[in-house]
């Protein structure tokens, strides 16, 4: 089902900020934070967990996003639960790279967790 237009806005604007390097994932002044038992799938097939050593490395490499969320698309997969799903033009060590991406959130106690990010190459 459709999220509501302000639902849509909100995870847009999470995904933006997920490509931000300067974003501190766990901070109270954050948008979000990261679910306990987050896990992150990378382009390279690599599963990985919410540690502080895997998303310092992960600021480290990311240069900038140069295409914002192409084709983007939000569902309610139930009330508090959304998939977004989007094509991102990202800059990694000055390597340009096309990727396809999924977020799943769960919102608790109002506030989104980020649960699931998976990318692969487009």
């Amino acid at each position: 089902m459709k999220p509501t237009l302000e639902v849509q806005q909100t995870l847009t604007s999470l995904e933006k900020s997920l490509w931000d390097k300067d974003l501190h994932f766990d901070s109270d002044d954050g948008n979000y934070t990261l679910s306990a038992k987050f896990v992150e799938v990378d382009r390279f097939g690599h599963r990985h967990s919410r540690t502080q050593d895997f998303m310092a490395e992960k600021r480290s490499r990311l240069s900038e996003m140069e295409v914002p969320l192409a084709d983007y698309s939000a569902e309610l997969v139930s009330e508090d639960t959304a998939m977004a799903t989007y094509t991102v033009e990202v800059r990694f060590s000055d390597v340009l790279e096309l990727l396809h991406c999924v977020s799943l959130w769960v919102k608790v106690n109002g506030k989104w967790h980020l649960q699931l990010h998976q990318t692969t190459h487009r």
